[in-house]
């Protein structure tokens, strides 16, 4: 089995080559690490910066609420993750809006 990372040798990484007697699944176990780590990070980055952030999955549920948006809003984030952020979270009034602009920047327009 060819390390998944190279096209070299079995048993590599991304910052290099493992001795041999290594298993392949310690590289991919390190690697699984630290992405969990990175985005651990972000997630907290996230969470404290000062300007009203959120996401959602790709089913609408909200999935990401930072402390700003908490704040603005006066919803905590355990009181809006996994409800959709349309049909629960916008008014009646501004949902066609809401969704309008999420589609054109889901789409990077």
């Amino acid at each position: 089995r060819r390390c998944p990372f190279f096209c070299g040798p079995p048993h590599c990484s991304p910052v290099g080559c493992w001795r041999s007697s290594m298993l392949l699944s310690e590289p991919e176990t390190l690697v699984s690490q630290q992405a969990k780590a990175l985005a651990e990070d972000f997630l907290h980055i996230v969470d404290r910066a000062c300007v009203p952030i959120f996401g959602t999955d790709r089913q609408g549920q909200v999935s990401v609420w930072n402390e700003k948006i908490a704040e603005l809003t006066e919803w905590s984030k355990d009181e809006v993750k996994g409800k959709s952020l349309i049909e629960d979270l916008v008014a009646e009034e501004s949902r066609s809006a809401v969704q309008k602009a999420l589609t054109s920047a889901i789409s990077g327009q």
